[in-house]
């Protein structure tokens, strides 16, 4: 690269999700890697524009700091931001990613749970179900004992349900995956379909039954 040599690409793990401004709703592109980056770009490619719609600055650094920092970049004409050295290969199979269609659905893969499994990822949020009978999905005797005994955990909490896939711009491949989640978190995460999150989940066996994805952590990266 031109501009130093790159610090991010195909050997950090980088990853580049299309998703949305939790504040102002403009689309963007939200970058992480193992290198700890998490940044939200407006375009992609060099200078790789980071996202700095005010209330998303505001959200993050609080009204004061972002009032005082306007006042200094005015101060400073022609100063440049942070550069991300994201290697121009890996740029590059991003950006031709964006702009054709997207994978035929055959393309994801569903994952299903296997016993004692436990999956941290990162990925979108693909479908939500504010609602379900858990009884009947798993297909036991609603509220009876014998229910009560076999489905656990899953009978102190209502739940919802969430597809999440964690193919981004850079792989063909996505991984898809079914989970229950609490309604409540569901409800005051503020989480919506298409939303980029972090997520960890545990697989929970069902005796006589199946084994199920259950959600422990979602997280948007937004503040």
């Amino acid at each position: 690269m031109p501009h130093g040599e790159p610090t991010h690409g195909w050997w950090c793990n980088a990853h580049t999700y299309r998703t949305r401004c939790k504040y102002c709703g403009d689309p963007v592109f939200f970058f992480t890697c193992d290198c700890g980056s998490k940044v939200f770009f407006d375009e992609l490619g060099w200078p790789w524009p980071e996202h700095r719609c005010i209330q998303y600055l505001t959200a993050q650094y609080g009204k004061e700091f972002v009032e005082w920092a306007m006042s200094v970049q005015m101060m400073l004409p022609g100063r440049s931001a942070a550069e991300h050295r994201i290697a121009s290969s890996y740029a590059e199979v991003v950006r031709k990613c964006h702009e054709t269609p997207r994978p035929p659905l055959s393309r994801i893969v569903r994952y299903d749970p296997i016993e004692g499994q436990t999956v941290c990822d990162t990925g979108v949020v693909r479908e939500i179900i504010s609602q379900v009978d858990v009884f009947k999905k798993i297909g036991v005797p609603d509220s009876s004992a014998f229910g009560v005994q076999i489905l656990g955990p899953l009978t102190r909490d209502e739940f919802g349900q969430v597809t999440l896939h964690t193919g981004d711009l850079a792989h063909e491949d996505a991984k898809s995956y079914t989970c229950f989640v609490s309604r409540g978190f569901l409800q005051s995460s503020g989480i919506i379909r298409g939303d980029v999150v972090s997520f960890q989940l545990c697989a929970l066996s069902i005796p006589g039954r199946r084994v199920v994805w259950l959600c422990e952590r979602l997280e948007s990266p937004f503040v």
